[in-house]
């Protein structure tokens, strides 16, 4: 039913507890078990080999699994046991622009249903597949409402530079809602990892004074030198 070695092999590697998929192409609903991993995935019913999503379950997270619920091909969940609070995992395959808009209209239908019919005490994971297009929709649309806005709040005596500052702000708020924020790399300390301050400043400390302490016996030892050499011992009259 699909390259099962690889995927597993995958899994293993990345030392996966649970892995969401989408567009698996099964068939129908149910679960079955594989090696160390149990498959839980929802279909088509009409047994055609489209879409499809599932989530994978490593042996050792199995027993925290509470139930799994299959709605359709593209929408399936997973409620997980917690410490304080169940967690409910959605796995949602969205349709793309290019679909019909009445199963798109259906697709977010059936996950608002579900986000209100679950539990209100778990926590809620959403795992939603969007294509450039979605996102890029999204973007045009939430800069559009901001700007409009903002043309609102512009007054007469306000300035070029500030409205387009206004401008500017606008468009990178929506760009980082929307598209999110690059972290920036992290500088690595120029120190071990396991050294706190005060560690690292006593072993500065420490080179320091017995950098010291090697100098002043090299000028120790250079100034017995010196004294050697000038020392004359006296001479015994015969």
């Amino acid at each position: 039913m699909i390259t099962d070695i690889c995927l597993l092999d995958a899994i293993k590697k990345y030392n996966t507890n649970i892995l969401a998929l989408q567009e698996i192409r099964w068939p129908n609903e149910g679960s079955m078990k594989k090696e160390d991993k149990t498959i839980f995935y929802s279909g088509r019913k009409d047994g055609k080999h489209e879409n499809g999503v599932d989530f994978i379950v490593s042996d050792d997270t199995l027993p925290q699994v509470k139930d799994f619920t299959a709605v359709n091909d593209r929408l399936c969940y997973i409620r997980i046991a917690g410490r304080i609070f169940d967690i409910i995992i959605i796995n949602a395959y969205a349709p793309t622009e290019e679909k019909e808009e009445n199963l798109k209209n259906d697709f977010y239908d059936d996950l608002d249903n579900i986000l209100d019919t679950t539990m209100n005490s778990c926590i809620k994971i959403l795992i939603e597949k969007l294509s450039d297009r979605d996102v890029l929709k999204e973007y045009i649309c939430k800069t559009q409402q901001e700007l409009q806005k903002t043309n609102e709040k512009i007054e007469e005596s306000e300035n070029v530079e500030r409205i387009w500052d206004r401008i500017r702000i606008v468009v990178v708020d929506s760009a980082d809602n929307c598209l999110g924020i690059k972290e920036k790399e992290k500088r690595k300390e120029w120190f071990i990892d396991r050294f706190s301050a005060e560690k690292r400043f006593t072993v500065l400390q420490h080179l320091k004074t017995e950098k010291h302490i090697k100098s002043v016996n090299r000028i120790d030892k250079s100034k017995k030198s010196q004294q050697l050499l000038e020392f004359n011992p006296p001479t015994k009259k015969c």
